[in-house]
């Protein structure tokens, strides 16, 4: 088990906006473009994730007096005493025209326990400029955050010595989730769905452009979400973020984290598409006992058919029991820990009897005689719905205790008769090394690095 660092995704949205002729500099153009992105580096639900704003306004056109950056209602900013004094709150570059010479001004920010006298305002941060080839009228910059968690907040970006810079200007400026104190700065909303943004640019002449952006925030934690207990007992279960974990016992206490990333393991991704593009690892420092259970989150959107996949030597390998399409979750037991997934299949499939009654026997494995033969009948449909063989396919036999398999001296071959797939395994043809009555065998149906049902489980004697 091993515990992701955090991966960062990163959303970026663009807006190009067209203004009039009475706002250039330059009479000669017809329109204005002027780029703004902000960029997210975690939508989760109450993350404290960096925000990165960019504005660009290309040379030969009119900068904006002052730029107001309006918060919606739900995001919460925190500032004066509830963050050190001085501490780093953000950082950024500001590449800026000054007298005609164009220069790349490096930008710091510090928290300021003292707000200021400005009614609303819950933020007020001091700018540093490093290099800077003027000098400000009152020798210090201020940004400061005005507003509510209830009612939204509004940034004020501003330079008191505007008329002295021109085009082209590009700010680039990172809000820090976590202060450099480890105190949080930023927090996102408590509630998925989608928050608009939006900016104001402010020019001399009184004119306003204002230019929105939507960021979607999910319920579903990015990173390491971590702290639950773990108790001792029977059947204990932690609920961490929008997952759950049910272990079959707990011996020593401890603590259960989960984290949940975009990228891939260096299996690389299964044959399925990915409910929310989410690959999450479990970890407990509690002592504990399986068969475990587990339970994700789903969107029946892309995964309207979920199915559990858990990443085992290299398979992604379908442990799914259930799915509640009113909860929009998904269910699989394990007996270790990894990579998790929930996802759509790329193939429709399942078991047709006698397996399928086989494997709905949960408690223990069921008992098959070496010299006896197993039918296997299965459906796989392709995404038009037709009954077909998958380019690939392999029948594997593994032996649980050490991992063997043998899958090229497997003498099923699984044919099309109709309205499915049929096969026969048969034991006696196989020549297992060192076997012994009793033993614990799973039958694997995989193409590539994917599973496309539950492995047969049976001891053979």
């Amino acid at each position: 088990m091993k515990i992701l660092k955090f991966f960062d995704i990163i959303l970026i949205f663009s807006i190009l906006f067209y203004a009039p002729l009475g706002l250039f500099s330059s009479p000669a153009l017809a329109q204005t473009q002027t780029t703004f992105t902000l960029n997210l580096a975690s939508n989760a639900t109450l993350a404290n994730s960096n925000l990165t704003l960019n504005l660009s306004v290309p040379e030969g056109f009119t900068l904006p007096n002052n730029v107001d950056i309006n918060m919606p209602a739900g995001w919460d900013i925190r500032g004066g005493t509830d963050v050190a004094q001085g501490a780093q709150v953000g950082s950024g570059t500001f590449r800026i025209k000054y007298l005609g010479t164009t220069y790349d001004l490096a930008l710091t920010a510090f928290n300021e326990q003292d707000i200021g006298d400005i009614a609303g305002t819950k933020a007020r941060w001091k700018i540093i400029i490093g290099d800077a080839p003027f000098t400000l009228p009152a020798g210090v910059l201020y940004w400061s955050w005005v507003g509510s968690a209830t009612t939204g907040y509004v940034f004020n970006v501003n330079s008191p010595i505007i008329a002295y810079l021109s085009t082209p200007a590009i700010l680039n400026f990172t809000f820090f989730g976590v202060a450099s104190s480890g105190q949080p700065v930023l927090v996102n909303p408590a509630t998925g769905g989608n928050y608009v943004w939006s900016i104001d640019l402010n020019y001399t002449d009184g004119s306003v452009t204002t230019l929105p952006i939507s960021f979607p925030v999910s319920s579903t934690a990015i990173g390491s979400v971590d702290g639950t207990l773990t108790s001792p007992g029977v059947n204990v279960t932690n609920t961490v973020g929008s997952t759950t974990v049910q272990y079959s016992a707990v011996s020593t206490l401890g603590s259960t984290t989960v984290t949940a990333t975009t990228t891939a393991p260096a299996a690389g991704t299964g044959q399925f598409q990915l409910s929310e593009g989410l690959y999450y690892d479990f970890n407990t420092t509690a002592t504990i006992s399986c068969p475990c259970t587990i339970t994700l989150p789903y969107d029946p959107a892309t995964t309207p058919d979920p199915r559990i996949y858990h990443l085992e030597n290299g398979v992604w390998v379908d442990v799914t029991i259930s799915f509640d399409p009113v909860a929009q979750t998904v269910t699989g037991i394990v007996s270790t820990f990894s990579y998790f997934v929930a996802a759509q299949p790329a193939y429709t499939a399942q078991w047709l009897s006698p397996v399928r009654a086989f494997n709905e026997q949960k408690d223990k494995p069921f008992n098959l005689n070496k010299n006896q033969a197993l039918p296997l009948n299965l459906i796989i449909k392709d995404s038009s719905g037709n009954v077909f063989l998958p380019p690939g396919l392999v029948v594997e036999l593994i032996r649980v205790k050490d991992g063997q398999s043998w899958s090229a001296t497997i003498p099923p071959q699984i044919v099309e008769e109709g309205t499915h797939l049929y096969g026969l395994f048969q034991l006696k043809t196989i020549e297992i090394a060192n076997f012994e009555q009793g033993e614990e065998f799973l039958l694997r149906v995989r193409v590539g690095n994917t599973t496309l049902v539950p492995d047969v489980h049976f001891t053979i004697s």
